[in-house]
């Protein structure tokens, strides 16, 4: 049973002016003794609802408009579950809480026993940013913009922090957590920290740390050239994004290219931007075990497994991956 309760016109300022509204506590209590008169004259006692076909629960992330499923970092208190109709369920992912972008250009300088660490921020992300903001309630919430605005802003300061840069230094797979800045330089003096030989500059807010960035690491100091015959296969990480999915028959399905290539680390420090001629290609394909094409796969319910090569040149030396992606059609 759905009760809508009020003018039909809105809130105008004629409205207004005529004192031609009604406050949100006098509508509640109207409404649920309307509710209550048509309920008892419809539903029987202790009757059970008997829920329809065609609808859907759908997780979503709360206070996003158009409605959208809540991402990985989206904290457990701003995630509901609803009900909709099969098919109209969020189709986007909120990037409020997405994981942050990692800071550009790093670099670094000694002096002496002093190392000076130095990077691009990649720009105020749109969940802190005030002209992003304005706009985004100003189009979304009407005559309630500002206050919906506020709230925001104070949420932001009371749970997010400022947008600005975690500063580690590393020992080998040892990390030790440094400072939180906002300015995009900052000195070290490794004479007290014997021993740490790198840096990592992960962007990340003040006090919500959940999406900070994958993070970029410098190793410091280190005058032995990379030659191509002290590389191995086995010290390069490639992480690859869209090993799982689920469709379904009929759904459009695109070959993973070589923007699906998230990183790329040698030893632990990150090579992407250097390597040359990165390809990706897919070597074989799977239906239950059995060989396909991949045009078959969204053509019939299944699970399917596709094989890529992940080829690339570091340093003169050919370096080559296999992952393997799983797509479930149903």
């Amino acid at each position: 049973m759905a009760i809508w309760l009020g003018f039909p016109e809105g809130l105008t300022e004629q409205n207004a002016k005529d004192k031609q509204y009604m406050l949100m506590s006098q509508a509640n209590t109207d409404r649920v003794k309307i509710q209550a008169k048509l309920a008892k004259e419809i539903y029987e006692t202790n009757a059970k609802f008997t829920r329809p076909k065609g609808l859907t629960n759908t997780s979503v992330e709360l206070e996003t408009i158009p409605a959208a499923s809540p991402s990985d970092y989206t904290p457990s208190s701003l995630k509901g579950e609803f009900m909709f109709i099969s098919g109209t369920e969020p189709s986007e992912t909120s990037t409020r809480f997405s994981k942050l972008s990692s800071p550009i250009n790093v670099n670094y300088s000694m002096n002496g026993k002093q190392v000076t660490l130095s990077w691009v921020s990649p720009g105020t992300p749109n969940a802190v940013d005030q002209t992003y903001l304005t706009n985004y309630f100003n189009e979304g919430y009407s005559i309630w913009a500002e206050d919906y605005l506020n709230k925001r802003i104070t949420y932001n300061k009371n749970n997010i922090g400022d947008f600005g840069f975690d500063v580690y230094l590393t020992q080998g797979t040892t990390e030790k957590y440094i400072a939180w800045i906002s300015d995009t330089t900052y000195t070290i003096d490794l004479s007290a920290y014997p021993g740490y030989d790198g840096a990592i500059i992960r962007s990340s807010y003040s006090k919500f740390k959940s999406n900070a960035s994958e993070g970029v690491k410098l190793l410091f100091a280190n005058n032995t050239p990379v030659t191509p015959d002290k590389i191995k296969n086995s010290d390069i990480e490639v992480r690859m994004n869209g090993l799982n999915q689920v469709i379904k028959v009929g759904d459009k399905l695109s070959e993973l290219t070589s923007s699906a290539i998230d990183s790329i680390k040698y030893k632990s420090t990150d090579i992407k931007t250097d390597v040359t001629g990165l390809n990706v290609s897919v070597t074989n394909v799977t239906k239950d075990n059995n060989k396909t094409e991949f045009s078959k796969i969204n053509t019939s319910a299944g699970t399917y497994k596709i094989t890529y090569s992940v080829t690339f040149t570091y340093k003169s030396k050919s370096i080559s991956k296999t992952f393997t992606q799983s797509i479930l059609v149903k």
